[in-house]
């Protein structure tokens, strides 16, 4: 009846790929001292065909107790509470991230640090592979010690000198100088 319609043109994209949050620092495996880390960084990618990341956030869970870090204490959360994450301020430009928003480490213990992206499409990272998003370290205060076992007295030669390291803590001695 000559009645015509004209519709306006959307245009979206379909996104159900997971972003990946990758884990730079601090490095899996590895022992910490006073101090650090002092810093959780990396870098986030949504892959084709992702809308891009709108943010990061890390975890930080006490494995002697299973514990979360909630911003101000250890409690028993699960990776579902909102207190449990933490904004790991994304920056779009390089894909980057860090965060100085740290744990009361204690000597001697593991913690695992994971790290989640999440895309402006709503998808969140929820797979957590060793060495990409997910970390384990050790925070070690307790330093190491070295003693002189031979010579045990004034010499009038070059001795062979001789001595013992170890690391009562739960940390590695590395080198003896």
């Amino acid at each position: 009846a000559g009645n015509s319609a004209y519709g306006a043109t959307v245009q979206f994209q379909y996104d159900i790929s997971t972003p990946v949050a990758y884990i730079e620092y601090p490095l899996n495996a590895s022992h910490y001292p006073a101090g650090y880390p002092d810093e959780i960084r990396g870098t986030g990618y949504d892959y084709s065909p992702g809308t891009e990341i709108e943010l990061i956030e890390v975890s930080i869970k006490r494995e002697s107790d299973g514990k979360l870090w909630d911003g101000t204490q250890w409690d028993n959360l699960t990776l579902q509470a909102a207190s449990a994450w933490h904004d790991a301020n994304y920056n779009d430009v390089g894909n980057t991230y860090s965060t100085t928003t740290l744990a009361n480490f204690s000597d001697g213990i593991k913690y695992t640090v994971l790290a989640r992206a999440q895309d402006y499409a709503g998808n969140i990272q929820d797979n957590f592979s060793v060495d990409i998003s997910s970390v384990t370290f050790t925070y070690d205060e307790t330093p190491p010690s070295a003693s002189v076992t031979s010579p045990t007295s004034d010499v009038n030669y070059r001795p062979m000198i001789q001595g013992d390291a170890s690391d009562t803590g739960i940390g590695e001695v590395s080198t003896v100088t």
